[in-house]
């Protein structure tokens, strides 16, 4: 779930999430022409962002940023983590 993919210069493209729904922040990312592609292709985000942390991958899958995740759902177990 991403709000828009906006060109830099040529290889590179900002990634921005949508409005997280409970604080309503969001966020931007630099990526590769690959990633842009493979996001185009509606490829897996663990390919499309492979060297993001989970909280940014979830940002774009769900829109719920870190933070609010936590609150709503609590940290994971570092077993549940892996």
């Amino acid at each position: 779930m991403f709000a828009r993919l906006v060109k830099k210069e040529e290889g590179l493209y900002n990634l921005t999430s949508v409005e997280c729904p409970s604080c309503n922040s969001h966020l931007t990312i630099e990526i590769s022409g690959e990633s842009a592609f493979l996001l185009n292709q509606n490829a897996l985000i663990q390919n499309v962002l492979p060297d993001q942390t989970l909280d940014v991958r979830e940002r774009f899958i769900s829109g719920i940023c870190g933070t609010c995740w936590d609150t709503m759902f609590g940290e994971p177990d570092d077993e549940e983590a892996e």
